[in-house]
């Protein structure tokens, strides 16, 4: 059972039922909040450990700042990086063939990756070639590059991180996202763990084609509870910039049982263009996007009660 309530409610554990699945979705321009929670009759390590595989599951084989594994930077060659299958779908290929300065449905920046790409002979080669920059800026210069005119998505994020009401619940982790996150990287507050994934994500498979997102996620540890955060690096169609959160928290009453919330707060192209397309849009994208939370969150296994 799917249960709605404002945004700005914080669920507790006497305000669900094990198994029992809670959503809220706001929209502060030009953001788009959408949360869902659960609570399992799991400990936090369980619930965590899934949810950990689950992120681990498209893993990059390469080296961020607090990974524990991987190729570091200067060993990650281009031949070790691969586009996924699904790139090769028509629509997707279509739109890295039709890319140009004029329009460009790829999330790129207009100079010098989109106009680099319309003159490139073997494209989809080339597109290639761009993500891997991409990733080799971030990891090894922290730049979040931006798509269009856009030079950076950081400013971005801040922003995005303020409408996450339950990030209250995680203050130092809260304060290190918030205030030190770009500046400085160690010391308290730091994630424990750190790794680059890609994955295609498929939201609504009937309305939207698959999604390429590459991403850096992030695991935090605080007060018995565990925080991921996931901060894409590239995202190819619909959002402009997007944070998720996945907070684990832990049940001082019973330690046996705990709740997730699946928070995204994204930054939506069609959102943006006028009142009555965000009348139109909006409660399809709210929809799917917690459709998707939702799907995610029952796939965490339950135990049964004894």
């Amino acid at each position: 059972m799917c249960v709605t309530h404002a945004l700005g409610d914080v669920p507790t554990f006497e305000a669900l039922s094990v198994g029992e699945v809670s959503s809220w979705d706001d929209y502060q321009e030009p953001f788009l909040i959408v949360r869902t929670a659960q609570k399992y009759k799991l400990t936090v390590e369980a619930a965590a450990k899934q949810i950990r595989e689950k992120l681990k599951s498209k893993q990059l084989n390469v080296k961020t700042h607090f990974s524990k594994d991987g190729i570091p930077l200067e060993n990650f060659k281009i031949e070790y990086y691969q586009l996924p299958k699904e790139i090769s779908e028509e629509k997707q290929e279509e739109a890295i063939k039709d890319c140009n300065s004029e329009k460009c449905l790829m999330k790129l920046k207009t100079n010098p990756e989109v106009i680099g790409l319309s003159k490139a002979k073997h494209k989809k080669e080339f597109y290639r070639q761009l993500l891997y920059q991409r990733i080799r800026s971030y990891v090894g210069a922290r730049e979040l590059l931006g798509y269009e005119d856009r030079k950076s998505n950081q400013p971005y994020i801040s922003k995005m991180l303020k409408l996450i009401p339950t990030l209250n619940l995680s203050p130092i982790s809260k304060e290190y996202l918030m205030g030190r996150f770009w500046k400085d990287l160690k010391g308290k507050g730091q994630p424990v763990d750190s790794w680059l994934r890609q994955e295609m994500v498929v939201i609504a498979p009937d309305q939207m084609q698959p999604i390429l997102r590459v991403s850096e996620d992030f695991e935090f540890g605080e007060a018995g509870n565990v925080l991921f955060f996931e901060l894409p690096i590239y995202t190819n169609h619909y959002f402009d910039s997007s944070v998720s959160l996945y907070e684990v928290v832990g049940n001082k009453k019973k330690p046996t049982e705990s709740m997730v919330v699946f928070t995204d707060v994204m930054e939506i192209d069609e959102l943006k263009k006028s009142g009555l397309i965000r009348t139109l849009f909006k409660g399809k994208m709210v929809k799917a996007i917690s459709q998707y939370q939702e799907q995610l969150l029952e796939s965490i296994s339950r135990v049964k009660d004894k």
